[in-house]
């Protein structure tokens, strides 16, 4: 299975000091920001289509491109297997476009790569399948080539790139990659074998947009979506926000959660003004206490933001939290917020079971649960007002929001 896309193997080559951001970074640049700079036919000769045809094109695949993507519930992730010690290359797709006028085309994409170190001046990629690269079951980056991988020698081509974008590190030595996989391999040539090739990883194959079809391009979107996710029902209650229109979006809650600096936020209640306040975890390492594995995290002074009944029985004061330094231990009820993929947020509380690092999947430590005893969601109007990137957050900021029906902990 493919998966655990927060970082990959300590060993591997392609390793960065945030692997999983790394990933991400490449998702939101190649994909969510993708551009549609033409069209060829079906014999690689260009097509000229309108301007309108053309950012339909686009704005239908950075939706969809960006959906099967996401390992949190894409079926490529879920239902794709690469062995221990293989590099798996694995085709996100390969779209094609029918035309308003019936031709059959495909698109041509761009998206930027990097910005020069000597210039300054940003290198942009096109081409027309991109290509998620793995390490074992760890999903490294994505690329985007002009081939589909439909003939030996395009196969060739994406090992080559593949063996290309390991050595690339200077630290990069064959010692190292022999240390990864347990075997010798003493040349290129002999990695050459450890890569595995799957043109339709979780069953996706063709993404098809037919822009003279009767279907909507929202619908066809829509469709490929709930074709090409996994949604698993949970019990799941939304937050119940005034004037917004509630919006359920039903996935996977997983019983344990990473205790990311940046990424998670660190939730309780003030009784005393009936108001919750949310904090973001800044630091975070797993120490051994009287408890034995706990974690310690330290959560910002300035960024206290207080989710306040409409009617507060007395005048909220936003102070800074009393404890900046603070201790997770097992038998310890928590509330942790994170971002989904799709910009709502998740608030899961329960009683730490467990707590372990996994090295494989991140450098930061785990709580475990025996379940969350329960999983909110906050949609991401809401959330975008209260999850502020705490860095540009001078003072505390006032949200004011109902919590009446959110019951996160019996009180």
């Amino acid at each position: 299975m493919v998966k655990d896309f927060k970082s990959f193997i300590n060993e591997a080559l392609t390793l960065q000091k945030k692997g999983g951001d790394h990933y991400l970074e490449r998702v939101n640049t190649r994909l969510n920001q993708l551009d549609v700079i033409g069209f060829t036919d079906t014999k690689g000769n260009k097509i000229a289509v309108s301007q309108n045809e053309l950012n339909q094109v686009q704005s239908f695949y950075r939706d969809a491109l960006s959906s099967i993507a996401n390992p949190e519930n894409s079926k490529i992730f879920k239902d794709t297997d690469v062995s221990p010690g293989y590099i798996g290359i694995l085709r996100l797709g390969k779209p094609k476009v029918i035309l308003s006028n019936g031709e059959h085309a495909e698109p041509i994409f761009r998206v930027y790569e990097r910005t020069d170190a000597i210039t300054g001046k940003d290198i942009l990629r096109t081409g027309k399948c991109f290509w998620l690269f793995t390490i074992g079951s760890q999903v490294s980056t994505i690329k985007l080539y002009d081939v589909d991988g439909n003939t030996p020698s395009e196969k060739k081509f994406l090992i080559s790139k593949s063996i290309e974008h390991m050595l690339a590190d200077r630290e990069a030595e064959l010692a190292k990659i022999s240390r990864v996989f347990s075997v010798k391999l003493d040349s290129p040539e002999a990695l050459e074998k450890r890569h595995t090739i799957n043109l339709t990883p979780g069953g996706v194959s063709i993404i098809t947009l037919t822009l003279n079809s009767q279907t909507s391009i929202t619908d066809q979107l829509d469709n490929f979506i709930n074709d090409s996710i996994i949604r698993k029902d949970k019990n799941v209650r939304l937050i119940p926000v005034p004037g917004d229109e509630p919006i359920l979006n039903i996935e996977s809650v997983p019983k344990q959660m990473n205790i990311t600096p940046d990424r998670v936020w660190l939730l309780e209640k003030n009784d005393t003004f009936k108001t919750w306040g949310a904090m973001p975890i800044l630091q975070s390492k797993q120490i051994t206490g009287p408890t034995g594995n706990e974690i310690q995290i330290k959560v910002g002074k300035k960024w206290l933001h207080w989710f306040t009944e409409l009617t507060p029985p007395k005048e909220p004061v936003f102070n800074t939290p009393a404890q900046v330094d603070r201790i997770l231990k097992k038998g310890d009820t928590i509330i942790l917020g994170k971002e989904t993929g799709n910009g709502d947020w998740r608030i899961n509380t329960g009683v730490i079971t467990d707590i372990a690092t996994d090295s494989r999947s991140s450098e930061f430590p785990y709580v475990k649960t025996n379940g969350w005893d329960s999983s909110v969601i906050i949609p991401r109007a809401k959330a975008n007002q209260i999850f502020v990137d705490y860095r540009d957050a001078n003072e505390s900021i006032n949200i004011l929001l109902n919590f009446t029906q959110w019951q996160l902990i019996n009180c």
